[in-house]
């Protein structure tokens, strides 16, 4: 029993320790992950993005591209072939017209 005990009671301290280290080692990462992201939303680009999608709400979800398509207007591209034009190209789906300033309803 003496013997058993020290070898168990060394085995399962460094199984706590290690286990502590590991759950501490995660969430430092996670934080540093978190304040990375929230460094990411409070800059320029993170502002507008949420300014997009609040005057776009139709953009996340794919709504907008059906907007289009009843608004029945087209994006047109120009295929040109050795410097010369040989044909025009129209997307009537699979783009959203979106609010890059805030729209006044």
């Amino acid at each position: 029993v003496k013997s058993a005990l020290l070898v168990l009671i060394p085995l399962l301290t460094g199984i706590l320790i290690t286990q502590k280290f590991y759950e501490e080692k995660q969430l430092a990462s996670l934080k540093l992950e978190n304040a990375e992201l929230l460094r990411w939303a409070k800059s320029n680009q993170g502002q507008f993005a949420k300014n997009l999608l609040t005057w776009n709400p139709g953009l996340f979800n794919g709504r907008c591209e059906q907007a289009v398509a009843n608004l029945g207007i087209g994006y047109g591209e120009t295929i040109r072939k050795n410097g010369e034009n040989v044909g025009m190209r129209e997307v009537k789906n699979g783009y959203c017209v979106v609010w890059r300033k805030p729209p006044n309803f």
